[in-house]
């Protein structure tokens, strides 16, 4: 008598199926195009796949897929570094960009369909994109050094006008304009490579906002505004009339010439020499969709 034999499970998926994983590294180039604003400036970007490859520092990407049976799962990273040396030959003698762009992309997938020739999966995933930013200035300090000298031995004439009373205020401050435009302002830019460099930037960077030359106009004019009203005090506390009170001022403005332009030159270096570091803006989205691909009967 012989007995039957069982009948056997049917395999499993595990057993019919196993993992299978692909590692790829795709190539991948980009381009940009748009506008970026700050503080009412606008910079036009447009910036070819040409101009990318001359300022890029790293470009790496790399895609991972595991699929077994109908279900899946992927994941792909893209970073990319670019950077940008602007010579200005000024003030400002030199600006360095660095822009850092992440991508990662992740997703379960799902095969609804599978066929010979076709297939067609439904993915449920999220994109993860950042983009940091980082511009430094770099100053000239043996220029700003020299500007700063010659800026307030022309200013001193008028300085000395003011203490003597020889001149309003308001026509100090005129003068004073003046010189600060004619010596400081005008030998920031002097070419205005700066201002072109903002309207139309060579990587896909925000421009520094379109004040600089406003903004170091008024911290020069506030200083030696306060450097004028100590010394006017102290002229003042010494009660001299005539001849006596206009010794008294060029012995002060002659003794502090020195200590006012060395100090200016600190401030200018201080604010035409910095790092403005741009928080990353990262973006955050999930994603829901089909996907499909044909297939081939030839097999590489």
């Amino acid at each position: 008598m012989e007995l039957a034999p069982k009948e056997t499970a049917p395999p499993s998926i595990t057993q019919s199926e196993p993992w299978q994983f692909t590692i790829a590294v795709p190539g991948w180039l980009a381009s940009f195009n748009g506008t970026i604003g700050i503080r009412g400036v606008n910079a036009n970007i447009d910036v070819p796949v040409t101009e990318v490859l001359q300022h890029f520092d790293a470009i790496l990407a790399g895609r991972v897929e595991a699929q077994k049976g109908p279900f899946g799962i992927f994941g792909e990273a893209i970073y990319m570094g670019l950077s940008d040396v602007t010579q200005i030959n000024g003030l400002i003698n030199n600006i360095h960009e660095t822009v850092d762009l992440t991508y990662v992309d992740g997703a379960l997938s799902w095969r609804l369909v599978n066929q010979p020739r076709w297939f067609l999966n439904f993915a449920a995933g999220t994109h993860y994109t950042t983009v940091y930013e980082q511009l430094e200035l770099h100053s000239d300090p043996i220029l700003i050094q020299q500007t700063s000298k010659q800026f307030v031995d022309n200013i001193a004439d008028d300085l000395r006008d003011r203490l003597n009373k020889d001149i309003s205020n308001s026509e100090f401050l005129a003068a004073l304009k003046g010189t600060i435009e004619a010596d400081i302002v005008s030998r920031i830019d002097k070419h205005n490579l700066l201002e072109r460099h903002e309207s139309k930037p060579r990587i896909p960077i925000g421009p520094l906002g379109g004040r600089i030359e406003e903004d170091v106009a008024q911290r020069v004019e506030n200083f030696i505004e306060k450097e004028k009203a100590a010394l006017e005090a102290r002229i003042d506390a010494l009660r001299l009339m005539g001849a006596a009170r206009r010794a008294a001022v060029a012995r002060a403005v002659n003794a502090a010439k020195a200590r006012i332009a060395n100090q200016l030159a600190l401030r200018l270096d201080k604010s035409l020499s910095h790092m403005s570091d741009c928080a990353p803006v990262t973006i955050l989205t999930g994603r829901f969709t089909p996907q499909s691909a044909a297939r081939s009967e030839d097999s590489a």
